[in-house]
């Protein structure tokens, strides 16, 4: 239970008392927009950005919610009795005409592209690099930082996210590029206190990633959003992403003295992705792990916490991660 709550509340949803902290952290938040092969719209989860500048944001998510774009995207066309390994699926595309990313600031909503998506199979977390769209500018981000470090069971901690998300079209395009299509979308920005029930170094179940459990529950499309510990006086930083729910039913949780259980990637294991960081002579594009570009102060982490983990170079073009704390 949440320490200190003479009610003995597990946990509790805080964002209608608090419109001060949702209107904060709206503009940090993204929700990936994925398009079917008839124009169909399906928003597909959350995203939250870690830093950027008016040219670019960087965005972290949950791998599964780029995995959901893929299989809306392109439906697998094998048969239902066809043995798994034989097919391969689709690749998610970021072709704007299938996928946008819908950030909204303080009295302003705007789509914009992604430029390159990086995540492992082996993790549930992603990164993205989103750029404005053909002859717009992004304004400057609000950006919430990664937390490299570990939380400890009974840690106090918030999860935030977009929630309640729903979109409907309400004029078809009027273009093959989907030119013309008018879209109404629906969000809310629960923000919810919990506590660390337990932490998993080695992965939970079929959860084989590092990740800890919270008593918050997670509803559908708050994936990818951000748990973090408050500290007074302190900036919000991100320790987690959010990854699952043990309830599959996916319905609304009320109950603030309910047994629940939200499964939430580290980010830790970020550092080990790497980011376009320029353009080569020869037009390459030339990557840089997010552990250099962190070292070398291009983006903001909190507290050093990068000096936590480890990174060692492995066979090809994979990084080996330890976690020293």
């Amino acid at each position: 239970m949440i320490p200190n709550d003479p009610l003995g509340r597990k946990w509790l949803d805080v964002s209608s008392e608090n419109q001060h902290l949702v209107r904060q952290f709206r503009p940090v938040l993204v929700s990936f927009l994925g398009f079917d092969l008839n124009k169909n719209p399906k928003l597909m989860g959350t995203g939250f950005i870690i830093a950027g500048s008016t040219d670019f944001y960087v965005v972290a998510t949950a791998r599964h919610v780029i995995d959901g774009l893929q299989h809306f995207q392109r439906p697998s066309r094998h048969a239902p009795s066809a043995v798994p390994g034989f097919f391969v699926q689709p690749k998610v595309s970021i072709d704007p005409r299938h996928l946008k990313v819908l950030q909204a600031d303080h009295g302003r909503t705007q789509l914009t592209d992604v430029a390159y998506v990086t995540y492992s199979e082996n993790l549930d977390i992603a990164l993205c690099l989103i750029v404005p769209q053909k002859n717009e500018d992004c304004p400057v981000p609000y950006a919430v930082p990664l937390d490299f470090s570990v939380p400890s069971v009974g840690d106090v901690v918030h999860l935030v996210s977009c929630g309640a998300m729903d979109v409907s079209e309400t004029s078809p395009p009027l273009e093959p590029d989907g030119f013309g299509q008018m879209l109404r979308v629906e969000r809310s920005v629960p923000i919810r206190i919990g506590v660390v029930t337990a932490v998993h170094e080695e992965g939970y179940n079929q959860y084989r990633f590092p990740c800890f459990s919270t008593s918050i529950p997670a509803e559908h499309g708050m994936s990818g959003g951000f748990v973090y510990r408050p500290r007074d006086g302190e900036m919000v930083a991100a320790c987690g992403i959010i990854s699952a729910d043990l309830d599959l039913t996916h319905l609304p949780r009320t109950a603030f003295d309910s047994h629940e259980e939200s499964i939430i990637s580290c980010v830790w294991p970020l550092l080990g992705f790497s980011l376009p960081s320029g353009i080569l002579p020869d037009g390459t594009v030339s990557n840089e792990l997010l552990y250099n570009l962190i070292k070398a102060g291009s983006i903001p982490a909190y507290d050093n916490g990068v000096d936590l983990v480890k990174v060692a170079a492995a066979d090809g073009d994979s990084v080996r991660l330890w976690f020293t704390n």
